[in-house]
């Protein structure tokens, strides 16, 4: 079990994170561009990062990719955990 926040960190940075976006509905457009630009978040925080179109990519090709992390929680966690580093930092 981790016990720092670099322990945690890298961690996660092992997995393989997909970020879901894109899809079907009405604000396609906004969701393609903030999928890029927190997966380039994740990247060059070093996360190893898969883009997922939900629109084209069925979910079930999760399993097929090996995909460890995919949920809005996960997200929401790492980017606190980040906040919380660098506030610390300062």
């Amino acid at each position: 079990m981790a016990k720092t926040l670099d322990d945690s960190l890298a961690l996660l940075k092992q997995e393989k994170v997909a970020v879901l976006y894109g899809g079907n509905s009405a604000e396609r457009d906004v969701s393609l561009k903030s999928g890029q630009a927190i997966a380039k978040g994740l990247e060059e925080a070093g996360f190893t990062v898969v883009l997922i179109d939900t629109k084209t990519v069925p979910l079930t090709d999760l399993l097929a990719k090996k995909i460890d992390q995919c949920s809005l929680l996960f997200m929401v966690e790492v980017v606190k955990m980040v906040v919380c580093k660098v506030l610390l930092s300062i």
